[in-house]
């Protein structure tokens, strides 16, 4: 049996600045379309099956209500077992990707005329399956993210910037907060798909 990857990509389907030329209708359409959110799970309702152990637990709609509510734009859901059949066409301006190999590959293929995807992970492997297409022929960027030999001048730079530009209610109104003691069952309750957000381990302390 086909062990299925975890893998919820939420990229912004509008043009990027600098796109080829779209007149002001395809701006306004792309905006409406808002956010995309694939989803790859196989305890989602819509790809679940009885032989899974935690049948169905997870509910992607109501978490696109809640984005939607919180982001203040559409958030639209799909579901697929792979972005192969989940899309087909170009889709969004920008992506982070945690998963490499043909996930990654896939996401640079779909990413909009001079879109940029972030690369920061190899948990579906260390290839990447792709070709210069998305490079040359729509002049996409792949970004690779650091977090070892990273300098401490843009380390700075960048906990600066979210510490100015991240809305700190609303990423409070997503955390909680559990004691080091806590963190195995904080675990099952991620696999069993009771956790939103954020959740801080405290280390240490009362």
């Amino acid at each position: 049996m086909r062990v299925l990857s975890l893998l919820i990509v939420l990229a912004a389907s509008c043009s990027p600045a600098g796109a080829r030329g779209a007149d002001s209708a395809d701006s306004a359409g792309d905006q409406d379309r808002g956010l995309s959110l694939v989803v790859m799970d196989p305890l989602a309702l819509p790809l679940s099956c009885p032989c899974v152990e935690g049948y169905a637990q997870r509910d992607y709609d109501k978490l696109a209500e809640y984005l939607s509510e919180r982001l203040g734009r559409p958030v639209h859901v799909t579901f697929a077992e792979s972005f192969g059949k989940a899309l087909a066409k170009e889709r969004w301006a920008c992506g982070v990707d945690s998963v490499g190999s043909t996930t990654l590959a896939n996401l640079l293929a779909m990413t909009k005329y001079g879109g940029a995807i972030a690369a920061c992970g190899l948990a579906g492997g260390m290839d990447l399956p792709t070709s210069v297409a998305p490079f040359i022929l729509r002049g996409v960027s792949l970004l690779g993210i650091d977090s070892v030999q990273c300098p401490q001048p843009l380390r700075r730079e960048a906990w600066q910037r979210l510490a100015r530009d991240l809305d700190k209610a609303k990423l409070a109104a997503i955390t909680r907060e559990v004691g080091f003691a806590d963190v195995v069952s904080a675990g099952g309750d991620i696999l069993a798909g009771k956790l939103r957000g954020r959740t801080v381990v405290r280390i240490g302390g009362a």
